[in-house]
């Protein structure tokens, strides 16, 4: 589980720092958006348990795939656009009401 997490942190610096990719710009959100990928993946197989292997790994990952997209674009709406978490947020209590 934490693997995960510590992989999704460390990777993209990793990879920034040798290769140039992804720029400085984008690392923080991309970094905010794996470790989401790697720790929710981490925690949704221990308590995933449909008794096929192949079911929990699927249910685990598309989970965790939909909550670091929705993550990842809300750190990006606070790292990149002014006022912009004002207005996903208001636009996400308009769908709820």
């Amino acid at each position: 589980m934490q693997y995960g997490l510590v992989c999704g942190l460390v990777g993209p610096l990793l990879s920034s720092i040798i290769t140039g990719m992804p720029p400085m710009a984008i690392l923080p959100a991309m970094m905010v958006e794996l470790a989401v990928y790697g720790i929710c993946t981490g925690i949704l197989i221990k308590l995933v348990n449909t008794g096929k292997i192949y079911a929990d790994l699927y249910i685990s990952l598309i989970v965790a795939m939909l909550a670091g997209r929705v993550i990842g674009g809300l750190s990006r709406a606070l790292i990149f656009a002014r006022g912009a978490i004002r207005r996903v947020l208001q636009l996400i209590l308009r769908c709820l009401i």
